[in-house]
């Protein structure tokens, strides 16, 4: 009897130290780190460099030249991203004179969706008359991409034309191509 009760001490011993061990290693310990993610601002615009060049002409003895010429060969692209409640406008300019008797039109299209995603804002609904004055031909931009092809963005359609030509045809001259240069302006982010 004593050798049985001296092996259920013993078992009982063993039983509560392993008890008691597993009491006291903690249960899970713990490290972290803080991350910083960050989104700036980005405000990217180009174009696909095209040739936009437009004749007025005629070939027929006793018409007028050609009222109008267009040319829609222009695609701007765009990479915007803004904060909560911004947006961002595209704004057009010419530097340098269009002859007299003429007027030079911008129509922007909406930005094409292949290639494209996010807010990517509004053209103007009639073409715009280009001056020395920056305006608006796209508004409400927010966060988005138009693509990088050749034939994503916003396809920018020019017009070149006669203004009242019955009137004004005196003011026409012969020139070997005036160049002006249009100015589009992808402007900061602001509220709405």
């Amino acid at each position: 009897m004593k050798i049985s009760a001296v092996i259920l001490s013993f078992i009982g011993a063993s039983f509560m130290t392993g008890v008691l061990q597993a009491q006291i290693i903690p249960d899970q310990i713990t490290a972290g780190d803080a991350l910083v993610l960050n989104i700036p601002q980005v405000s990217l615009i180009s174009t696909n460099n095209a040739p936009v060049s437009m004749t007025l002409t005629t070939s027929t003895a006793g018409s007028s030249i050609t009222v109008s010429a267009t040319n829609d060969n222009l695609w701007v692209k765009v990479t915007s991203v803004v904060p909560s409640g911004s947006h961002r406008d595209i704004k057009a300019k010419i530097v340098g004179a269009v002859p007299r008797g003429t007027k030079l039109t911008l129509q922007p299209l909406p930005a094409t969706r292949t290639n494209s995603g996010g807010n990517l804002g509004t053209p103007v609904s009639s073409p715009v008359v280009l001056s020395a004055v920056d305006q608006n031909i796209i508004s409400d931009i927010r966060s988005c991409y138009t693509g990088t092809g050749p034939n994503d963005g916003y396809q920018m359609v020019y017009t070149w034309s006669l203004v009242n030509p019955s009137v004004n045809f005196g003011l026409i001259e012969a020139n070997e191509g005036i160049v002006v240069t249009v100015y589009l302006t992808l402007t900061q982010a602001s509220g709405d």
